[in-house]
């Protein structure tokens, strides 16, 4: 795999689109800042990912129902999302993620509309942040 030593990456303000299988297998990758400008995370764009812990979905994202985004990301512990209402995420459904062990961070005010939409509500813990 060419990313197995891929650690952190800061992608490029304005780029709108993480084609298909773009991190796939980049197992040490821990670190990675999206760009508020991203709309479009593609499929298994992170899939065993195993190093990651906590990703932060910018607000300009519009579909995440596409298939086995974090399939394979055992370690990811922390999920923090910018939407006043929760959008519909299949990619929520992995089945090798236990989502009850991760802490999903949500802007204020928006905790309790989370606490009840599908998917979301599976997540351990739901926090709202103060700085969204």
């Amino acid at each position: 795999m060419l990313c197995d030593h891929l650690v952190s990456i800061i992608l490029p303000g304005g780029l709108k689109n993480i084609e298909d299988s773009t991190f796939a297998g980049c197992s040490a990758l821990a670190s990675l800042s999206l760009p508020d400008s991203l709309v479009n995370i593609g499929n298994v764009v992170f899939v065993n990912c195993s190093s990651l812990t906590s990703i932060n979905i910018p607000k300009g994202v519009i579909d995440l129902n596409n298939c086995g985004v974090f399939a394979g990301c055992k370690n990811l512990k922390r999920f923090t999302v910018a939407w006043e209402t929760p959008p519909i995420a299949n990619l929520l459904t992995d089945r090798d993620l236990d989502f009850s062990q991760c802490a999903l961070i949500v802007p204020t005010g928006t905790k309790a509309k989370y606490m009840v939409a599908d998917n979301w509500k599976d997540f351990g813990t739901i926090v709202e942040n103060p700085d969204n």
